[in-house]
């Protein structure tokens, strides 16, 4: 039965002293929830809140009646910080007789808890026009949305360890794919089995298996480190094995037989606790290598599953061409047809990585990197994408294409500052990069919250090319950026010429500087220079505390990389410590 929505009772309010504050403070004791928790208020032309029951909004909001909002002021100061813009943005759409929109969205409660609530608001103006009543129903759907946040976790996670799932690890690989094409370097990715689990499981239990698998994702979790990624899976035969992507490793470890050596030994050379006592695994390794040619993620991991299955006498195995691969494994490339496709029916999306000031944490800019979703539903990351396209002419489609959905985020959002990736082919041909620019033209004022982003070695094919683009393009208001920043060598005198704003110091660069002089000093050198000509610099690929923290004494103003935000599909950050 549904609780009655206008006969709530009144919440408990316990008074109680601190003397060591000189203070009262106020403890609120939230009654039984009913199954549906809703109440109503309306907002007039000078911003006050006009509750219909004023106790139906106490337990709505769980706080005393005293503590409930009563301006527009006091409202937005209970919003999570993180979402008041999109409540802003979606507030200001209201603005026409009868407009209605609804948002969803945290508040905190006066004990310091977030709770999730959907707001319906309508407008009604007055017959003459001049005022406005804004209508307004909230609804409190937490239960639901701890509900939805569970149940898309446990979609992409396994529940034991709490690891990553198959879905998530080809998401990650492809960007690590990514990552090395880019790099020019090589990545492993290994596939860690248990032998002797079922000896394990039907000596002492399914629970001790479990508990097993449980400390080994924290032996994992010790030694992975982004954007390294690793998963646990169980595949079509039921095995439960775990996935390691690994890139950019030097000395010896370069070789996968001797790394796999090292993560056997740390994974098997020391006994497991149990209740049962100290229990000892064993384990086979199957590898292989990426970036391949023709390769998709789905046929790295068949391959992987092909060498830790081919010689059982060898505990660590590389898949080499030979060993064959099981059937139903695609290993074609992007067609003209399917970016084509893709591009009609829609299936091109931006995804979102933050980039933030160094001084502060605080959020600066998104920058915007492309994804394809094929039929199946998988999703293809910009690297794969990108090479295709460039092979087959068609970069600078996806060029306008990620700058038309840049428009209508940049529309939908006045607050958020976006940086867009342009290739090399959009500005070398008059035609392409005259519609690129046009398209620029129609954003207007919000051309101010653009950054355009060409990579070093697009400049450096022709410098006198790459400025007359950046002029037009700063003419409108947007800024000029150089990506990848160091990995070509561009004089400083190229730099001026092209007159960017910003440089892009490239992840080759920065990923673990905190540990390489060399690297440092070099970075302070660019730093310095850049800072000479007045131009700001953006540091890529940080993953580490400590790089982050050597990177702000450098000098470097903005900072990106997975330690502040995978890419995402909406424009997501939370800010946190650096």
């Amino acid at each position: 039965m549904v609780d009655s929505l206008n006969d709530n009772p009144l919440p408990d309010v316990n008074m109680t002293s601190d003397k060591s504050l000189g203070v009262s403070r106020v403890q609120f004791i939230e009654p039984t929830s009913p199954l549906i928790n809703i109440c109503n208020f309306q907002i007039d032309d000078n911003g006050v809140l006009h509750w219909d029951n004023l106790s139906a909004a106490s337990h709505l909001l769980r706080c005393p009646p005293d503590y409930v909002p009563k301006s527009r002021t006091d409202w937005l100061e209970v919003i999570h910080p993180d979402d008041r813009s999109n409540y802003n943005n979606k507030i200001r759409s209201l603005d026409w007789d009868g407009a209605k929109i609804s948002v969803k969205f945290r508040i905190k409660t006066s004990e310091g808890r977030w709770v999730w609530i959907e707001q319906t608001l309508q407008r009604v103006d007055s017959e003459a026009g001049k005022e406005k009543q804004i209508y307004s129903s909230l609804l409190d759907i937490t239960r639901f949305q701890e509900d939805l946040e569970r149940a898309v976790w446990a979609s992409r996670h396994d529940v034991l360890t709490g690891l990553p799932n198959a879905i998530v690890f080809k998401e990650q690989l492809e960007t690590l794919s990514a990552l090395a094409y880019r790099l020019d370097c090589q990545g492993t990715v290994f596939r860690l089995r248990l032998t002797n689990l079922e000896h394990i499981q039907s000596l002492y239990g399914f629970d001790i298996g479990e508990r097993v698998f449980r400390q080994i994702s924290d032996r994992l979790g010790k030694i992975i480190k982004a954007p390294d990624c690793m998963a646990k899976i169980t595949d079509d035969n039921g095995f439960d094995d775990f996935l390691l992507g690994i890139i950019g490793l030097s000395g010896p470890d370069k070789d996968p037989d001797i790394l796999g050596g090292r993560l056997k030994q740390v994974l098997c050379g020391t006994p497991y606790t149990t209740p049962q006592g100290p229990i000892k695994i064993d384990m086979s390794i199957g590898y292989t290598h990426f970036p391949q040619p023709r390769r998709d993620v789905k046929t790295l991991l068949s391959q992987t599953e092909r060498a830790v299955t081919f010689d059982s006498a060898k505990d660590i195995n590389g898949y080499s061409p030979f060993m064959g691969l099981p059937k139903n494994t695609s290993n074609a490339s992007l067609t003209a047809t399917d970016i084509r496709a893709a591009l009609d029916e829609k299936r091109i999306s931006l995804a979102y990585q933050p980039i933030i000031h160094a001084n502060d944490g605080a959020l600066h800019h998104y920058e915007c990197l492309l994804r394809l979703k094929e039929n199946e539903g998988a999703l293809v990351s910009a690297g794969r994408l990108i090479m295709a396209a460039e092979k087959l002419g068609l970069v600078h489609l996806l060029d306008r294409r990620a700058l038309d959905l840049a428009a209508a985020q940049l529309k939908a959002d006045k607050t958020i500052k976006l940086a867009l990736n342009v290739s090399a082919e959009t500005v070398k041909s008059e035609e392409n990069a005259q519609d690129y620019i046009g398209a620029l033209k129609i954003l207007g004022e919000n051309a101010h919250r653009v950054t355009i982003e060409l990579t070093e070695t697009a400049a450096l094919k022709d410098p006198s090319l790459a400025a007359e683009f950046s002029n037009k393009v700063r003419a409108l208001g947007c800024e000029f950026s150089i990506d990848d920043f160091g990995s070509g060598h561009t004089s400083f005198s190229n730099l001026m010429a092209i007159e960017a704003e910003t440089v892009k110091i490239d992840g080759s660069l920065i990923r673990g500087i905190a540990t390489s002089h060399h690297m440092q000093i070099f970075v302070r050198m660019m730093v310095d220079l850049a800072q000479t000509f007045s131009v700001k610099t953006v540091a890529e690929m940080v993953e580490d505390k400590a790089d982050a923290a050597l990177l702000r004494r450098l000098g470097v103003d903005y900072l990106q990389g997975y330690l502040f935000g995978m890419p995402s599909p909406t424009p997501t950050f939370s800010k946190q410590d650096i």
